[in-house]
């Protein structure tokens, strides 16, 4: 059975790949968390996103915008720094920045 945001998904996996195009990077793989809290850390998906980066080729993680990690800025900048803790940088596709 589709999930209700496959859509939505689709939508921002595109918004990802063509920032990507343009940014002359290649988007390796998608993460997706379904159903998590805004305050929960612990997430299936973004643990395997980080492990994954500890990849030699790896370079950066690209969101829709920070927000998409968490609408809650303590929890986002948990999250920022465990991404920026593999030496990957963080991009957003409308360029928000953490602050």
């Amino acid at each position: 059975m589709e999930q209700p945001d496959e859509i939505e998904i689709a939508l921002q996996r595109k918004e990802i790949w063509m920032f990507c195009a343009a940014q002359g990077l290649t988007l390796g793989a998608v993460f997706v968390d379904r159903r998590v809290h805004g305050d929960v850390t612990a997430r299936l998906g973004f643990t395997a996103l980080v492990d994954v980066l500890c990849f030699p080729d790896s370079y950066a993680v690209v969101v829709p915008s920070l927000t998409h990690l968490s609408e809650r800025p303590g929890v986002r900048r948990v999250l920022a720094s465990r991404i920026r803790g593999t030496a990957s940088q963080l991009l957003a596709v409308y360029g928000d920045e953490e602050r």
